[in-house]
């Protein structure tokens, strides 16, 4: 193969992998989607900057600090994130709403909300509230009427944040009322708006935990200080908080109590709920409100009409399940799983999710038959005409997951060889069926100056001696290599036998074992010292491989044996690396 050969060969492959990397790059960037996306991402910016606008001019009126303003915008800017999104998502016209249509569709939902946070924010600034009296203790706060549960949980946690020490660790542990569905959705939701306050640390007890507090609880009748001192050294944090709801005639009163570890009240927060008027408070409680009702409003409520049921998904080992569904602009539901789960989905578990829908205003579950509703990857899904409970079976969880090993990594190695010491490898596997996979990858090895001297050509070397007689330099030269590469695109197929998987779905890897075929690029510069010159041979060969190694997780350990079946031509190659296992 002459010089400019090579050289075309070597452009030609360059180009090959480059044009490849830049058709994967753009199909990974999504292509189009990408275009949707930014149009989304500018909409949102532009909405959420109005909105913050109008939500400042609103307030600007109100008899607050300068502080006390800034937070309660703050409040409506985070009410108002999710609700724009939701309305992007649910848009159904074939077109995105313009930035206008889009503000005031947020603004009928949140503006009826901003009495009752300026009441709020006037009772934190050290003013009054409707009901309080001027003066009172964080214990002494009066009872508010909230618009929604979400409003007062958000509430709470803002009261909280504030009233207690920043930086102060705090554990939501307890909430009680009729509904376990509600308690639970309590105790996440809360949690969550006051990790997102940043102002306090609040700490999740684990399910272990959780049990353990209601031991207590039920054992001692009350949240004393015995049991508090208990409940934090656990959990190792200075403050507690717990929660009730009771129902007051018509409406629900909510409490929020942050006490400390002797149970001494140092925030609270309290408020009355009407679920006829709140729809998540309603599905939460298993009670019709006001939008459920056929005489609600003056217009004939529309029948549900989308059967789909978003964003439940299927059990699968290792993962956490979903509390409740993603909203589309018909109704809204909460998840609850038999058996239950407190942490991930197990190993070989048949689970049912039963959902409780909510129809949003304007909408009813009414005249809808029975066994209409759809949830994706279920083996059955039943439904009874107008009660709004879907029941779903899900498959029983498999391990198949853990059969394929689907990777994309980088590793370093050796050769052991006065040539080529170090090889670098960038390679991926894909595997379309079980137990085994389809090895990509190139292989780039290299030397510098080496002061070993290498074998005599007249010892039968195919390399030396061909490039010796056709230069006729003769035989008995010193040898010293000076520099060396090759590249070496290589494809195997192995079996993959992967190690067992916990019961609670973690993969640890496996062993693999395969063969394969490549191509072998190399390019050698050697020192003759008796001729003070050098010597520079290039050959291509094709290779086999038989490659063994572990996956252990984030690592790959490996040992790839190479011939082009000539003598003397055996190589060996030991490679640990990094390497992304997809799911």
């Amino acid at each position: 193969m002459s010089f400019f050969t090579r050289q075309r060969l070597i452009l030609l492959l360059a180009a090959v992998m480059a044009i490849t990397a830049h058709g994967v790059s753009y199909a990974q960037s999504g292509g189009l989607g990408n275009i949707a996306n930014k149009a989304i991402e500018a909409l949102t910016n532009k909405v959420m900057d109005e909105l913050k606008k109008k939500y400042t001019e609103v307030i600007e009126k109100e008899a607050l600090s300068a502080t006390a303003k800034a937070n309660v915008v703050n409040e409506l800017i985070e009410m108002s994130r999710p609700l724009v999104m939701q309305f992007i998502n649910s848009a159904t016209s074939g077109r995105l709403p313009n930035w206008m249509e889009l503000m005031n569709m947020v603004l009928k939902d949140i503006l009826p909300r901003v009495p009752n946070l300026v009441a709020a924010a006037a009772m934190e600034d050290g003013g009054s509230a409707p009901g309080s009296t001027p003066g009172s203790t964080p214990a002494d706060s009066a009872v508010l009427y909230a618009q929604s549960l979400d409003e007062a949980i958000l509430s709470a946690a803002i009261k909280i944040s504030k009233e207690l020490p920043a930086g102060a660790s705090v554990a939501v542990i307890n909430f009680s009322s009729s509904s376990e569905n509600l308690n639970e959705y309590a105790l996440d939701e809360l949690y969550g708006a006051i990790l997102r306050n940043h102002s306090i640390v609040p700490v999740k007890p684990n399910p272990g935990q959780f049990q353990t507090i209601k031991d207590g609880l039920k054992t001692e009748g009350v949240l004393n200080s015995e049991l508090g001192r208990s409940i934090g050294r656990m959990l190792g944090v200075q403050y507690l908080i717990t929660g009730s709801m009771k129902q007051n005639g018509s409406l629900y009163n909510i409490v929020f109590n942050a006490v400390n570890l002797d149970a001494e009240i140092k925030s609270q927060y309290q408020a009355s709920l009407n679920p006829q008027s709140d729809m998540q408070l309603a599905s939460l409680l298993g009670i019709r409100s006001q939008y459920q009702s056929s005489g609600a409003s003056a217009s004939q409520p529309k029948t549900v009409t989308i059967s789909a049921i978003p964003g439940v998904g299927a059990p699968a080992t290792g993962r956490t399940p979903v509390r409740k569904i993603s909203e589309n602009a018909q109704y809204m539901g909460t998840v609850t799983w038999s058996p239950e789960v407190t942490g991930t989905f197990e190993l070989n578990t048949q689970y049912t999710a039963t959902i409780t829908l909510t129809a949003k205003r304007g909408y009813t579950f009414e005249g809808i038959a029975a066994n209409f509703f759809k949830v994706a990857g279920t083996s059955s899904v039943s439904y009874n005409a107008d009660s709004g409970v879907v029941t779903a079976v899900f498959k029983t969880t498999k391990d198949s997951e853990n059969t394929k090993l689907n990777t994309l990594g980088v590793s370093l190695g050796t050769s052991f060889n006065t040539l080529l010491p170090f090889i670098c490898t960038v390679h991926g596997t894909f595997a379309p069926l079980n137990y085994s996979f389809i090895e990509l990858g190139v292989d780039a090895g290299w030397s510098s100056t080496s002061n070993r001297l290498m074998p005599q050509p007249d010892m039968g070397d195919e390399y030396f001696e061909p490039y010796f007689e056709e230069k006729n330099f003769g035989y008995g030269y010193s040898i010293y290599p000076k520099k060396s590469f090759s590249l070496y695109p290589f494809a195997n197929y192995a079996l993959f036998l992967p190690f067992a998987r916990t019961k609670q779905g973690k993969r640890v890897g496996g062993w693999y074992i395969g063969t394969g075929l490549g191509v072998m690029f190399t390019d050698y510069t050697f020192e003759l010292q008796e001729l003070n010159t050098t010597a520079t041979i290039w050959d291509t060969a094709f290779v086999m491989n038989v490659v063994t190694g572990f996956n252990l997780g984030i690592f790959d350990i490996s040992y790839t044996l190479q011939t082009d079946f000539k003598p003397y031509s055996f190589t060996h190659k030991i490679s640990i690396g990094y390497v992304y296992r997809f799911k």
